[in-house]
């Protein structure tokens, strides 16, 4: 898929026509040149904002657990507590497999999240890392795909990494659930990440 800046975009799929996505709430569904539409999964990028100081490549650590608060699709019963949703956590579902699974407590409606591997350019979203040019903008750091659920909330913690804007100094295990602050020695400055939003 390739976005058309336009609301809507458009793939070669090989069925003899060009394909266009139009989205539909946080689903997307695709019509086909040969009449045919194809409803695609609902894919949910979390884009975050904060000021930097000193700091670049603002990214997710490996491995990094994200905390998610749901709300079914079918009954809108939000969870009370954010959930955890790892790439090291892999649950057998109908489909295949997922990152996590769970059943609605209201209505028992079954949901997966899987984390999205497609090349996030491939779909329109360019997912990286937090650049100190960026600074004040939101920037797309990871896409989920979700069935059955709706993720409406994200929940900013640990698990987050920096490197010096202008040394070497890597910053691990950073926690931005509040405001983060520390030193880089070799730049002999203090350095910080500040008023972190993370919305989806």
């Amino acid at each position: 898929l390739l976005d058309t800046g336009e609301g809507a975009c458009i793939c070669c799929c090989g069925n003899g026509g060009a394909c266009f996505v139009e989205v539909f709430g946080s689903a997307m569904i695709a019509f086909s040149g040969m009449g045919r539409s194809v409803l695609l999964m609902p894919h949910f990028v979390v884009r975050v904002r904060c000021d930097l100081e000193g700091v670049t490549d603002v990214q997710p650590q490996e491995h990094m657990s994200w905390h998610l608060i749901l709300e079914c699709i079918k009954c809108h019963e939000r969870t009370q507590k954010p959930v955890i949703v790892s790439d090291e956590e892999e649950v057998p579902t109908v489909k295949g497999t997922a990152n996590f699974s769970m059943r609605c407590k209201e209505c028992t409606q079954e949901g997966t999240i899987s984390f999205e591997i497609t090349p996030a350019r491939l779909r329109g979203y360019n997912v990286r890392a937090i650049d100190i040019a960026d600074t004040g903008k939101d920037v797309s750091v990871v896409c989920f795909e979700c069935r059955g659920y709706n993720i409406v909330e994200v929940v900013v913690g640990e698990g987050w990494q920096a490197k010096g804007a202008e040394t070497s100094t890597k910053f691990a295990d950073i926690d931005l659930s509040e405001d983060w602050v520390d030193y880089d020695d070799k730049a002999k400055e203090s350095v910080g990440i500040y008023n972190v939003k993370a919305t989806v």
